[in-house]
């Protein structure tokens, strides 16, 4: 019997999709699901089976850049336009981008999150080469959290990290 259970177990674990593997029904399993969808070594691709499935309907990512000539902006993509134009394939080097910090705010069934971030290209580099915001906001809905927008920026010289979204220490 207890062989009959263990095999059940493994078939039901390697059809449920790669998302069912963090907790969605909360805001720090959806961050948590978010930032491994998008890490992985050199030659890695998305795990669309994880990250897609994080995305309400009509959700959009939006970053923040500035020009050379100094003109500020913002591009946006849908999560499958990301993907499909940004990442295009396999990074042909390392990313990773870890949480640091994290400001929850919640109203009924919206939250929004300021989740501080640090991006290397191994897991084990020192240093990032890249640190910013996402700015995430999120609805409750059918027993669990959905990614409405990611907005981001990275810091720079002349826009550091405020202290508040830093990690304590």
């Amino acid at each position: 019997m207890y062989r009959l259970l263990l095999a059940a177990a493994f078939v039901v674990g390697s059809i449920l999709p790669a998302s069912a593997q963090y907790d969605l029904t909360t805001i720090e399993g959806t961050i948590e699901a978010l930032y491994q969808s998008i890490s992985g070594p050199e030659g890695f691709e998305i795990d669309r089976e994880t990250f897609d499935p994080l995305f309400a309907e009509n959700a959009r990512l939006s970053a923040m850049y500035f020009s050379q000539e100094g003109d500020q902006g913002v591009v946006s993509w849908t999560a499958t336009e990301y993907v499909e134009s940004i990442w295009n394939g396999a990074r042909e080097r390392g990313f990773f981008e870890i949480e640091t910090a994290r400001t929850v705010e919640q109203f009924a069934q919206i939250a929004h999150v300021f989740s501080t971030y640090e991006s290397r290209r191994n897991e084990d580099d020192e240093d990032p080469f890249q640190r910013g915001i996402n700015s995430i906001q999120l609805l409750n809905k059918d027993g669990r959290w959905w990614i409405v927008n990611i907005f981001w920026e990275g810091e720079s010289e002349d826009n550091p990290i405020p202290a508040k979204y830093l990690p304590e220490g």
